[in-house]
């Protein structure tokens, strides 16, 4: 029987439409699958990444108290802090504090003395929070007229000026009155053509200086290649204020003080001594008798300086401020923790407790 023209087309029509029905539908679900696929590959690498989270938190949380266990330690052996000391000791702190930890988890620690470094505030004389500070003046124009930061200045704007200008930022009460050529209170401020206040009370954080009049962000950051004074510099080490006392007492550990704040510390015809200073206190430790740096005038046994007088009231060999540094990493998952710590020493037990100031994870 001859097949009918006319239906043999209906039917070859019908079998190229279920055709293409079924490459449709395998099209569907061969996306559908993939998607189902990158879906759960998506849930699988979230679930790595926040556990990732979880492990490299808890391990930072974990280092910075070891820290601490390690300093009320050190508080209870010594009373004086330097640089020869465990807790200054980066790889035998990090070996400590790695004991127990998961396997895969990278683990790196530091503690630095808060005091190897400038107190901003005790420019003024918080809590009356109106007048300068003489010897902190001096050592904020020393530090300011040293060589490597001279190109970091901007230009026609001199330590004096920027000096006027930190005090005029946070001292309050003075009715306004400007310091010095450099100086600038609200009214200089609010006409700026972003405008913001003077801060007029202490500085929370070193980052706010770069909202100073004279200060550019070089100045404190660096250019690249030259650092700047950023990393010399606290808003840290708030003492409780007793009488007449200032609340930040500004004095900077010579045990941890880097070169550039040593040089500051001297007069300033004497700021090439600073190199033997340092290198006497290097000898120190490798000589492993700690003991002569418990005096603020050891460095004196430095030689050259055998009549050489810093001021007192800008030295100390102890500290009770540190900042500590956990780095931790997991799964390709990284943090790092810093946190500013306050050792206290408890008036009835005797023993060591700490307030936490800052805890920064990033």
């Amino acid at each position: 029987m001859t097949r009918s023209p006319i239906l043999m087309a209906r039917r070859c029509r019908e079998r190229g439409t279920a055709l293409l029905v079924a490459l449709a539908v395998t099209a569907v679900l061969v996306s559908v699958g993939l998607a189902i696929n990158l879906e759960v590959q998506r849930a699988v690498t979230a679930g790595q990444h926040q556990l990732g989270q979880v492990v490299v938190s808890a391990a930072a949380s974990g280092a910075v108290h070891t820290a601490m266990a390690v300093l009320a330690e050190d508080k209870r052996d010594s009373q004086a802090d330097s640089l020869a000391e465990l807790w200054a000791d980066a790889e035998k702190i990090t070996t400590l504090a790695s004991v127990g930890l998961p396997e895969g988890v990278s683990l790196s620690l530091r503690i630095e003395d808060e005091r190897a470094r400038l107190q901003v505030n005790a420019l003024v004389d918080f809590p009356q929070g109106v007048q300068i500070v003489p010897v902190q003046q001096r050592l904020w124009e020393r530090l300011l007229f040293l060589a490597e930061y001279e190109d970091l200045r901007e230009a026609d704007v001199t330590p004096e000026m920027i000096v006027a200008a930190i005090k005029d930022w946070l001292d309050s009460g003075d009715d306004d009155a400007i310091t010095g050529l450099g100086g600038a209170e609200a009214p200089y401020y609010t006409s700026l053509p972003t405008p913001y206040n003077c801060r007029n009370g202490p500085l929370m954080e070193v980052e706010e200086l770069t909202l100073v009049k004279g200060i550019g962000r070089q100045l404190i950051d660096g250019d690249g290649e030259q650092p700047g004074i950023g990393p010399l510099l606290t808003a840290y080490g708030m003492n409780e204020a007793r009488g007449s006392e200032s609340a930040y007492d500004g004095r900077v550990n010579i045990n941890t003080a880097p070169l550039p704040l040593m040089m500051a510390l001297l007069p300033q015809e004497y700021e090439d001594l600073a190199q033997s200073i340092v290198e006497f206190r290097q000898q120190v430790i490798d000589d492993d008798t700690p003991d002569l740096l418990t005096d603020p005038m050891w460095y004196r046994n430095a030689p050259g300086c055998q009549d050489l007088t810093i001021e007192p009231e800008l030295i100390t060999t102890a500290s009770d401020h540190f900042r500590i540094q956990a780095t931790t990493e997991y799964n390709d998952v990284r943090t790092v923790l810093t946190a500013i710590v306050q050792r206290e020493t408890d008036a009835a037990s005797g023993g060591t407790g700490f307030r936490i100031l800052m805890w920064q994870p990033s």
